[in-house]
């Protein structure tokens, strides 16, 4: 019977032998290393832009120009596109001829294009628009009045009493003749 009583604890939640506690284990262990990396990663780019900024300052002492701080970053072009960026890819850009098509390639510059871009957007454009919907059921309504012959009997009919109406009023219907007496 000996070595029998604590064959139990190997049941128990938090006994370190436990698969699920060593995959726990091993997930933190992943996590951390991750976070290292990337703590890694921004301590590298920490030490570029620090390095660059001491390059400007040289810069700035050799040539006697201060320059103001700016906002350089900003305005800078990325290094991937839209899709590769989306895409997680690594992709290059290759310096284009004008600055028009260097703003084209910077993600969120889809305010640049006039116009619908493609046959779809045009269809969509085209099917979608209220505008357009509205137009079209005006243009059926016409249609409709046009070719249903009673109503175009009855809209004439309309025209002509109001047209004798108009007519009657501007052509002596004050109820006699004026005379000018002098």
């Amino acid at each position: 019977m000996a070595g029998k009583g604590l064959s139990f604890l190997h049941k128990k939640t938090w006994h370190v032998q436990r698969f699920d506690n060593i995959e726990k284990k091993w997930m933190l262990e992943q996590k951390q290393s991750d976070e290292a990396q990337k703590v890694e990663l921004l301590r590298k780019e920490r030490e570029e832009d620090r390095q660059l900024d001491e390059l400007r300052r040289l810069q700035e002492h050799a040539t006697g120009k201060k320059v103001a701080p700016r906002l350089d970053w900003m305005y800078e072009v990325p290094k991937t596109s839209q899709e590769a960026h989306l895409l997680g890819k690594p992709v290059e850009i290759k310096p284009e001829e004008s600055e028009v098509k260097q703003v084209t390639a910077v993600p969120g510059s889809s305010f640049l294009r006039k116009g619908p871009s493609s046959e779809n957007e045009r269809f969509a454009l085209m099917n979608e628009d209220p505008l357009v919907a509205i137009k079209r059921q005006e243009q059926a309504a016409l249609q409709a009045l046009l070719s249903n012959p009673v109503k175009m009997k009855l809209i004439r009919q309309q025209a002509a009493a109001a047209a004798a109406a108009a007519a009657a009023a501007a052509g002596g219907g004050g109820g006699g003749e004026r005379r000018c007496v002098s």
